[in-house]
């Protein structure tokens, strides 16, 4: 059971990447991550995603991410009613 498990964490995990943010906080996402990528708290979303900023002002969608001290809202802006449209390609 437990040789299962680490089996199975180790197949799920070998997608995924940790990393640092600017702010010295952890997490870990998708593997393609690249220096440059922001984290985003989408409205209605669950949990922070990693968009990649392009060249044209649009957004790239990574992926889902787990940041440390960010899963629960805790970083909320403030000003949350004014929110910031963006486009994803």
């Amino acid at each position: 059971m437990l040789q299962q498990a680490l089996v199975s964490t180790m197949h799920v995990n070998a997608s995924r990447r940790l990393f640092l943010t600017k702010a010295s906080t952890f997490g870990i996402s998708h593997n393609t991550l690249k220096v440059g990528d922001e984290i985003w708290l989408l409205a209605g979303a669950k949990t922070p995603f990693v968009l990649r900023p392009r060249q044209d002002g649009t957004y790239e969608l990574i992926g889902e991410a787990y940041v440390d001290g960010l899963m629960f809202g805790e970083l909320w802006p403030e000003d949350e009613d004014v929110p910031v449209d963006i486009t994803l390609t």
